[in-house]
Order: C-alpha cells, then structure tokens, then sequence
C-alpha cells in the first residue's frame, strides 16, 4: 500500500522549507529513497500521484 498524495505533499512541502530528506524521514517515517523517486514525479508529471501500472500483477500471475 502506498501513501496518499497529501501525504507525499506534506512531505515535500516540508523538505521546500528547507529540511533535508533525512529530516523528512525522520519526522514522518518515510524511506529517502523515496522521497527521492517522488520527487522525479513531480519534476517530470507535476503531479504527485501514482503512475498507471503496465503488465499482469504478481498476484495473479502466481495463481495460474
């Protein structure tokens, strides 16, 4: 399960004034490496929510 948008916008708008993602994973429990990837999101789509997912799931292509 991922984390909602305003979340991820919380997160940001924290690291915008002036906090590092160290900090940011320390206040609110986030992985850098992901705060990291949200951040190409919003640089690349403007928009922070998830992209489309292309394929079969996992789950289902393990029930066959």
């Amino acid at each position: 399960m991922g984390y909602d948008k305003k979340h991820r916008e919380k997160v940001l708008e924290y690291i915008d004034k002036g906090h590092t993602s160290r900090e940011a994973h320390e206040m609110f429990g986030v992985g850098t490496t992901t705060i990291s990837q949200w951040k190409v999101l919003k640089k690349e789509t403007g928009k922070l929510e998830n992209r489309p997912l292309y394929g079969k799931s996992k789950k289902y292509a393990l029930s066959v």
